[in-house]
């Protein structure tokens, strides 16, 4: 399991478009839950803006894949995988102890 971070920016002359992939999306995973992300938080948008984030979590690189594709060309994906802070520091003082 990997928990990522993932930011998107909408494309606002096609918003329209995006808004219906999401309704298509959200009936798609209603289906088949296991080919796609799980939802951690729900997505966030920046205030005034086209762009947001929102936490997922992935068993394999394909659910990632399949619903970033799925919105492209609308929406463009940044995503970067976390860890708790308490695994980081972990690694840390073995690495610099």
């Amino acid at each position: 399991m990997m928990l990522m971070v993932v930011h998107f920016e909408i494309d606002p002359e096609k918003m329209k478009k995006a808004l219906e992939k999401t309704d298509q999306m959200r009936e798609l995973i209603k289906k088949n839950p296991e080919e796609y992300p799980k939802f951690v938080t729900p997505g966030y948008i920046y205030n005034g803006e086209t762009k947001g984030f929102q936490v997922i979590e992935i068993e394999k690189p394909e659910q990632l894949m399949k619903i970033a594709s799925f919105y492209m060309p609308e929406k463009k994906y940044t995503c970067k995988q976390v860890i708790p802070a308490s695994v980081a520091q972990e690694i840390w003082k073995k690495q610099f102890s």
